[in-house]
This record gives structure tokens, sequence and C-alpha cells, in this order.
């Protein structure tokens, strides 16, 4: 089989010229490739950096937020701080009070038995008038003896009334000195109380202050992040921005590099249907000429040797196409099968990075909103224990109780235990508390926090069944002090409840499967339990309620 053109000697010089401008070419290309590559590398280095520069700036916002939480968090401490402070003045304020009313108590007191003292003592200094008196009239007496025997008996009688009446008396001033020492010690007492309230008085001062001043101080360091934070978002705006730029620069670059190594390809594939051109072009070359073009030098003459060895030629040409023969059919779709595989390849790449990229902006959003999460929580269970702690002493009269986190473990992981105590026992958990106090103290819970997220609507379904009547009383006490943003709707059987809301529904069946609704409002019933006459006229003008089946004998009522 041969192949070529017919003269040969001109062939021949226009495929060397050929080989040698695709080999310049290849060589040229070749130095492109590297320059592109070398500016991929440099524009990938930058990116990097950029990108770390922005996790650094986003790490630092990070910290900033956690510090802005945790001062709010003290400020929030030292606000509940001053309001138990106060709470203590305000016992050390009616405790003062208290002793100041004894104090006046005992003056009065002292005084009223100073009087009585003195009526004593003049009654004393009568007597004893008295008793010279009569000692006077005994010595007379006694000279008249003789004659006033009688007499004489008489007035010793007398005088011995007169001594007993003059016993008494003593006996009565005694009691009386001890009860005014008595007095005395209590007004000692009393006073010591009262030095004790004016003491503890100013320590409830000095704690005030010191709070108020911690308190300022805080809201200087709150201001003074509030400061930093508009700094960090300024930042992060111009980081924001920066980052825009890259990316953008980066897509422009991504573009030319994609661009590149699609030239680059192109380049490849050209050198190689050049190389294999040239593979082709030397074997016929060696085939039809006996020439190695890869030891041919254009400046010397082939030696006259060769031709003596064109038969060793000729058998070696005979062996290798035995050999290619042997070989069998050449797959002309490789090419194809490349492409494509690179292709393929390219496609693959770029989605396995778009997966990275989505991986890793996964994962700083979920440090973000964990972040977010455990701030938020901590927040809202700072707020919600407060105001439980606060619901729990009103409910009870009463009492202490508080939320606590499990210890050593993550915020949003951890579990949370209730502790109870309510007024005159230890610290319990709820699970050990009876069954009314179980009840009182989750209604407490349920409502600190709606208190924390209020809404305009509540139903509460026979939460107070459990309860006595001074714990209802307590129970809608706490509600009505919620009326102000929220309406209740409280399915109970209890008179104690029903008796604190407005308006009455009750569900009865008068007929056999037949329901009735009845509604009353306490506005409408007089103070001796007759409806008005002009509800009973509103209510023959409206229309009547829906009657519908019911499958419960038992009548309900919702306040």
């Amino acid at each position: 089989l041969l192949a070529g053109p017919r003269q040969a000697g001109a062939g021949l010089v226009s495929r060397r010229s050929e080989l040698r401008s695709l080999q310049q070419e290849i060589i040229d290309l070749a130095s492109q490739i590297h320059q592109s590559e070398t500016k991929s590398e440099q524009l990938k280095s930058e990116i990097g950096q950029a990108e770390e520069a922005v996790q650094e700036k986003s790490d630092a916002y990070n910290a900033a937020a956690a510090d802005l939480t945790e001062a709010r968090v003290q400020c929030r401490a030292a606000g509940d701080r001053q309001a138990i402070l106060g709470e203590h003045l305000e016992g050390s304020s009616t405790e003062l009070i208290q002793a100041q009313e004894k104090l006046s108590q005992a003056q009065q007191q002292r005084g009223t038995l100073t009087l009585r003292q003195e009526t004593v003592s003049d009654q004393i200094r009568q007597l004893e008038m008295e008793l010279e008196e009569r000692q006077a009239q005994l010595h007379q007496d006694e000279r008249k003896k003789q004659d006033q025997t009688a007499h004489v008996t008489t007035v010793k009688v007398e005088l011995a009334k007169s001594e007993q009446r003059l016993d008494n008396l003593k006996g009565q001033l005694i009691r009386f000195q001890e009860d005014q020492k008595d007095r005395a010690r209590a007004l000692h007492e009393l006073q010591s109380q009262l030095q004790q309230s004016q003491t503890r008085h100013a320590q409830s001062s000095r704690l005030i202050l010191d709070s108020t001043t911690q308190l300022a101080e805080l809201y200087l360091a709150d201001e003074h992040w509030q400061q930093e934070i508009t700094h960090f978002e300024g930042q992060r705006e111009s980081l924001h921005q920066q980052r825009l730029e890259l990316q953008r620069v980066i897509r422009e670059t991504r573009t030319e590099v994609h661009q590149l190594k699609e030239s680059r390809h192109h380049a490849e594939l050209e050198a190689n249907q050049a190389e294999l051109e040239r593979e082709g072009l030397a074997n016929r070359v060696r085939e039809d000429y006996q020439i190695e073009l890869s030891e041919v030098d254009d400046s010397t003459e082939l030696p006259g040797e060769e031709t003596l060895q064109r038969a060793e030629i000729d058998q070696e040409i005979g062996d290798l196409r035995r050999k290619i023969s042997n070989i069998g059919a050449v797959n002309m779709a490789a090419l194809e099968e490349i492409e494509d595989l690179e292709q393929r390849h390219e496609t693959l790449a770029a989605q396995y990075q778009d997966l990275s990229d989505a991986k890793n902006s996964l994962a700083r959003i979920i440090h973000k909103i964990n972040a977010d999460s455990r701030r938020l929580f901590t927040e809202s269970l700072e707020i919600i224990r407060a105001n439980f702690q606060v619901l729990f002493r009103r409910v009870f009269g009463g009492g202490q109780a508080d939320i606590v986190l499990e210890e050593d473990v993550d915020i949003l992981e951890a579990g949370i235990d209730i502790i109870a105590t309510p007024p005159g026992k230890h610290s319990l958990g709820i699970s050990l508390l009876s069954g009314g106090e179980r009840a009182l103290t989750a209604v407490a819970l349920l409502l600190a926090i709606f208190q924390y997220r209020p809404s305009p609507f509540c139903v509460l379904d026979e939460v107070d069944g459990p309860l006595d009547e001074a714990n209802i009383s307590r129970f809608t006490d706490v509600l009505r002090e919620f009326l102000q943003w929220t309406k209740f709707v409280v399915v109970t059987h209890s008179k104690k409840t029903m008796t604190a809301a407005t308006t009455l529904y009750g569900v009865t069946m008068q007929e056999s499967g037949i329901s009735k609704r009845v509604s009353v409002q306490f506005e409408d019933v007089t103070d001796g339990g007759h409806i008005r006459p002009e509800a009973i006229r509103n209510s023959s003008e409206s229309d009547p309620p829906p009657e519908g089946p019911h499958d419960n004998s038992d009548d309900e009522q919702a306040a």
C-alpha cells in the first residue's frame, strides 16, 4: 500500500517546512499555556487571600456580637438586681415605719405608766400623812387610854386596815416598777431594732448607689459596643462590596481561565493532530524512502551507504506491516471519546467545586444560625426566667423558683430543670410537688412564656382543676394583669373562676341529643341575681342561638 504525492521531492520539502512551522506553533502554544496557568495560579492565590480576609472579618463580627449579647445579659441582670434591692429597700422602709410606730406606742405606754406611778406616789404620801396623823392620834389616845379604851380599839382596827391598804399599795407600786422595767427593756429592744433597720437602710442605699453606678457603667459599655457594632457594620458593608467586586473579578477570571482552557484544549488537539500527521508523514517517508525524519539534518546530504541497507529496511518494513496487521482495527473514534471524557471531567470538576463551595457556605450559615440561636435562646431564657420568678412568688404568695440549664452541655442541646420552692418547704424538683403545686407552677411557667410572647387571645382548658379556692383566687388575680393586651377563654367547672369572668358561655342539653348554648354577661345581671329588662329586650331583638347535635351529657362553661 503506497501513499503520497507523485512528486516526492517537492512533497518532502513542503512537509519539512510544515513540520517546522507546526513545531514552532506548538512551542508558542506551550508558552501561552504556561503563562495562562501562571496567571490562573496568581488569581487563585489572590482569591484565597481575599476569602481569608473575609473570614477574619466575619469572625471578628461574630465575636463582637457575642460580646454585645453578654453585655446585654449583664445589663439585664443588673436591672434584676436593682429591682430586688428596691424590694429589699421597700421591706426595710416598712420595717422602719413599723419600728417607729412601736417606739411611739412604747413611749405613750411609758407616759401612761409614769402618770400612774405619780398617782400611786401621791396616794402613798397621803397614806403616810394619814399614818402620821393616826400615830399622833394614837399617842393622844394612849394618854386618854383609861377614858377611851373602846375608841382606841376602833382606832387600832382602822390602823390595821390602813396598814393593809399600805401593803397593797406598796405591792402595786412594786408591780408597776417591774412593768416599767419591762417597758424600758422593750423600748431598748425597739431602739436596737430601729438602729438595725437604719443600718440596713443605709446598706440598701449604698447597694442601690453601687447598682446605679454599675448600671451607668453598663450603659456606657452598651453605647461603646453600639458604636463598635456600627463601625463593624460599616467595615462589613465595605468588605461586602469588596467581596462582590472580588466575586465579579473571580467570575471574569474563571471565564478567562475557561476560555484559555478551551484554547489550550484546541491547541492540544491541533498539536496532537499535527503530531499524528507528522508521524503519518514520517511513516510514509520511512516506508517509501527509508528516511528517518528525526535523523535528517537539512545541512547534510544523505550518505550513499543507505542504498546498500535497502534490503534490510524492506524486510523491517515488512515485519512492521505484519505487526500492524496483527494488531487489528484501529479505533477511529478514540479522539471523540477523549473529547467527551474531557468535557465530562470538566463538568464533574465544576460540579464538585460548586458542591464544595455550597458545603462551605452551608457550614458558615449553620455556624451563624447556631450563634444567633444561642443568643436568642439565652435572651429569651433570661427574660422568661425573670418573669417566672416574679409570677411564682405572686401566685404562691412567696417562695422561690428558678429555671436551670444542664451544665457542661451545649446550650442548644442542654436539658432544662425547673426548681420550685413553695413557702415553708425545701427546694424540690417539680416532680416531687403535689398535684395542685405542680399545676400552679406549670401555670406560672406558661404565663411567664406567654408574657414574653403575648397574643391577642388565649384558651385555657380546665387548668384550675387541681387548685383549691385560695390558689384559684391567686390564679385569677394573675390573669387580670394580662387583660390589658390579651383576652382569655377559660373552660372550667369552678365557680370561683366563673365569678372572676365578665361573660359566661354554657352548653346545656334540655332535650335529649340537642345541645343549646346559653350566654350571660355579668353587667346584665342585677345585684339580686335577676336579668335586667334592657338585656331581655336586647336578647329578644337578636337572633336565637344556633342549636345542633351534642353527644356529651355534662355541662361545660367557658368564662
